[in-house]
């Protein structure tokens, strides 16, 4: 509702791709169906390659999918969350995490730098909103997310508290 009516129906049609392109990743990493941990780790992870400029390697999902949920499991403002609240948070960091990526996958095809600047400064953001944390020091492994000196935030990898499962900000 909050885009131009004019718009809508093919803003709808996108969103739908995404989340289908994003079933996708689930069946590829063995994420669990409307996983909200899976979708934030995706988000994560395509949201860092957009702002570091530097692929990751895709196997690094799962386990940051695991580190998540182990921390949303104790978050208390998660269990609070109704199931709705949660899948919506799910499809919004599924699509946004889908549309970073296809967005830079056609940026590799089709160089535009305005549209590199803006991918870049929009996963920083994305990513310093979810996490509070500095993305520069963000570091990815087969054990998840680490991070490699404080950012001036609390996030889930310096053991502070989980996301709320609330996506950042709806694409634009």
């Amino acid at each position: 509702s909050t885009y131009p009516a004019a718009k809508r129906q093919e803003v709808t049609n996108v969103f739908r791709e995404m989340l289908a392109l994003y079933g996708r990743v689930e069946q590829q990493y063995g994420l669990p169906k409307n996983d909200l941990a899976g979708a934030m780790a995706m988000f994560i992870l395509t949201n860092h390659i957009a702002y570091g400029g530097v692929d990751q390697p895709p196997e690094v999902i799962a386990p940051l999918a695991a580190q998540l949920r182990s921390a949303m499991a104790s978050n208390p403002q998660i269990a609070e969350t109704s199931d709705r609240e949660k899948q919506e948070a799910f499809e919004q960091f599924a699509i946004i995490g889908m549309f970073t990526e296809a967005t830079r996958l056609a940026l590799q095809q089709q160089p535009n730098p305005t549209i590199s600047a803006n991918l870049k400064t929009a996963g920083g953001d994305y990513l310093q909103t979810l996490l509070k944390i500095d993305p520069a020091t963000m570091r990815f492994s087969k054990n998840g997310l680490s991070v490699t000196s404080t950012g001036g935030g609390v996030g889930i990898a310096q053991g502070g508290s989980a996301p709320t499962g609330k996506a950042a900000a709806k694409p634009s």
